[in-house]
């Protein structure tokens, strides 16, 4: 009858499914998250707060709040005063978050020597293009990374040479994608 139909059914489908049950499960593929720390509200980021087709401009800023579409951001130029307007609206090719060169993160990246990056100038809160001579590396003694040692585009000591400047782990990132060049004279 029906229900002699209904288990017969059942057992075939059971059937089919047993060796799948036994098969290994398959990995999950997991979007993989972009390279670098992301921007959450209250990271220090690089921000770029030039004018579209204006030479770049980025300063070390602090991201205060995260648009609710998820793809603008709304900093705070860490040098701006009480009142000054230091708050930008920017988007996400406009934020760059900065790494945390306090904790060990085997997925950070690396720049490696001769390589060009978005650099903070020392004693500054300007970023800038710069050329990796010696790459940070994380310290297990110290339990943090090493400085980078660049050199800055359009920094030249008596010589006329750029001197090899130290700068922070965490204030070195990769240069963007149509950097557009500022001269620091």
């Amino acid at each position: 009858g029906i229900w002699g139909g209904a288990s017969h059914k059942a057992g075939a489908s059971h059937k089919v499914r047993a060796p799948a049950a036994a098969a290994p499960p398959a990995p999950s593929i997991k979007p993989s998250p972009p390279p670098g720390p992301r921007v959450t509200a209250g990271s220090q980021v690089a921000a770029k707060v030039s004018a579209d087709g204006a030479p770049d401009e980025w300063i070390l800023a602090r991201c205060t709040a995260l648009g609710a579409d998820g793809r603008s951001f709304t900093i705070l130029d860490e040098d701006a005063g009480e009142g000054e307007g230091g708050l930008h609206q920017l988007g996400p090719a406009s934020v760059i978050a900065l790494p945390d060169g306090s904790k060990h993160n085997p997925g950070a990246p690396t720049f490696n020597t001769g390589q060009a990056v978005l650099a903070m100038y020392p004693a500054s809160t300007m970023f800038y293009r710069a050329y990796v001579v010696k790459p940070g590396q994380w310290e297990n003694a110290d339990g943090r990374y090493s400085s980078y040692v660049v050199t800055f585009d359009d920094d030249q000591d008596e010589g006329g040479f750029p001197p090899p400047r130290k700068v922070n782990w965490g204030h070195v990132v990769p240069l963007p994608k149509n950097f557009k060049t500022t001269s620091r004279a």
